[in-house]
Order: C-alpha cells, then sequence, then structure tokens
C-alpha cells in the first residue's frame, strides 16, 4: 500500500454514463494483484467537497499503467470524470485481498454486473498469462451501457447479458450461469448485491470455490473507521482489508442487503 499521485493518460467512454481512465503509476502497477481496489481523492488539491475518497476498483495493471472503470453516479465520480490527459489523480493503494486462483483450476467463470466487470478483467489477464481458460458473463441494465468487446482481454470468452434485451442473452447475467457450471473449475464474481445473491442460488450445492469481490462504502480503507463491516460465517469482518474477495460459502449466513 502507498499514497501516491498518478499521471491520467486517457479517460474514455466505456458505455452510456461509463468511463475508462488509464494512470500512470509504476510502482503501483508492479504491486497490484486482481482483486484490490485504489482509494481516489475526487476533489481538487485546493478543495475537500467531497471530503471521503471513493474506492475504485482495479481494472487492469499493465506496463506502468492502472485502469481504472467507473460509474458517474455523484460528486465524486463526476469529478473523475472531468478529469483529462495530463491531470493528477491523487490515489492510495493498492488495497484489500485479491482474488486465488485454485492450484488445479483450468477453466475459469467470471461473473460481472456493471462496474463489477473490473477486477474480474484483471483476473482474465491473470489467468490467461498462465494459459487458463476463461468465459466471462457480463451483465447491463441496457444495450447502451455494456462494455465494448474492445476492452475484453481477447483471448476471453466474453459472453453479455442485458436487461433491455438490446444486446446477448435479454435478461440477468445470472440466468447463463447454469449452462457454465459444470464447465468451470472455480466461479468468480462482482457486481450489486442482488446479483451475488442471485448467483449464490444458482451455485447452491455446488462443492466448487466460489469467490465473490463485495462492493461496498468505506471511510478510510485501511479497516479503522469499521464503516464496511459485515457479518459473515466466521463472524464480522472489514470489506477494505479483509476482502473485498471473500469465499461465497463464507457469507451463507451474511445479512444480504438491497443494492
Amino acid at each position: 500500500m502507498r499514497l501516491f499521485e498518478g499521471l491520467v493518460l486517457a479517460n474514455e467512454r466505456a458505455g452510456e454514463g461509463l468511463l475508462m481512465m488509464r494512470v500512470r503509476a509504476p510502482e503501483a502497477a508492479r504491486e497490484a494483484r486482481a482483486g484490490q481496489f485504489l482509494h481516489v481523492r475526487c476533489a481538487r488539491p485546493d478543495g475537500y467537497d467531497p471530503l471521503l475518497r471513493r474506492p475504485i476498483s482495479i481494472y487492469r495493471a499493465a506496463d506502468d499503467e492502472l485502469w481504472l472503470y467507473f460509474d458517474v453516479v455523484g460528486r465524486g465520480t463526476a469529478f473523475l470524470a472531468s478529469l483529462r490527459e495530463g491531470d493528477r489523480l491523487d490515489c492510495l493503494g493498492p488495497l484489500g485481498q485479491p482474488f486465488r486462483i485454485p492450484p488445479n483450476a483450468r477453466n475459469l467463470l467470471m461473473v460481472g454486473g456493471g462496474i463489477g466487470l473490473a477486477p474480474l478483467a484483471a483476473l482474465a489477464d491473470e489467468a490467461l498469462a498462465r494459459e487458463l481458460n476463461v468465459t466471462i458473463l457480463a451483465g447491463f441494465r441496457s444495450g447502451a451501457r455494456a462494455l465494448p468487446g474492445g476492452f475484453v482481454p481477447p483471448a476471453a470468452e466474453y459472453v453479455v447479458a442485458t436487461e433491455d434485451g438490446a444486446i446477448g442473452h435479454a435478461g440477468y447475467v445470472t440466468d447463463l450461469v447454469p449452462s457454465y457450471l459444470g464447465w468451470a473449475d472455480a466461479v468468480f464474481a462482482c457486481g450489486p448485491t442482488r446479483m451475488l445473491e442471485s448467483l449464490r442460488r444458482a451455485t447452491a450445492g455446488t462443492t466448487k470455490p466460489v469467490q465473490v469481490s463485495l462492493e461496498e462504502r468505506m471511510g478510510c480503507a485501511m479497516g479503522v473507521c469499521l464503516s464496511c463491516v459485515l457479518h459473515t460465517d466466521r463472524g464480522l469482518k472489514r470489506v477494505c482489508r479483509d476482502g473485498p474477495v471473500f469465499d461465497l460459502a463464507e457469507l451463507q449466513e451474511l445479512q444480504w442487503r438491497a443494492a
């Protein structure tokens, strides 16, 4: 973990209301692992509004660059959307526990909802570098918000589901999981709470490992403020330090909250 200033190289549209930012940050890029995130300051150097940083998952760590995929939903992400090439980005990270690929797994199924694709793309890069097979199931509210395939590792199978039926499967991304579960040696997921609860039902009874990355509001992202604590089978856990990646089996008793 380090506090650093990254140099914005690009900030391009990646769907309706969605952006992909590339940031030059050599040391952080070398340290980053799939599933980790940055805590990003979303205010000008002379300002403090908004006061709290925002957790942003690392979409890709390549060469000297970090890629950040985000949805413009409030003041913090609106500030990020306003940044242009040459601007500086104040970051803390990489933070959190990464995904873990089981030693004997060859076929990896990844299930992402919206910007939940971010840590899965980084995991796909890692898996493909190890010559593993990757299928990414990606769910979006509409075709306009679907991530273009050019942002996805080309060696991965990329299957899209949209709730409006504009692209790919018409319906929820978790509808597709049963068709791939027999093929997969391990399952990885990130997305809204309701999607993860649906995934829990779709994978009920399987003995295959299922890891999920949780999306949660955070204050400090260092385990001090306890604003991201949740109940699990193993007691109270901090999403920022003990996660954001957890074994789904550990969360069977999680008090799932509405997204």
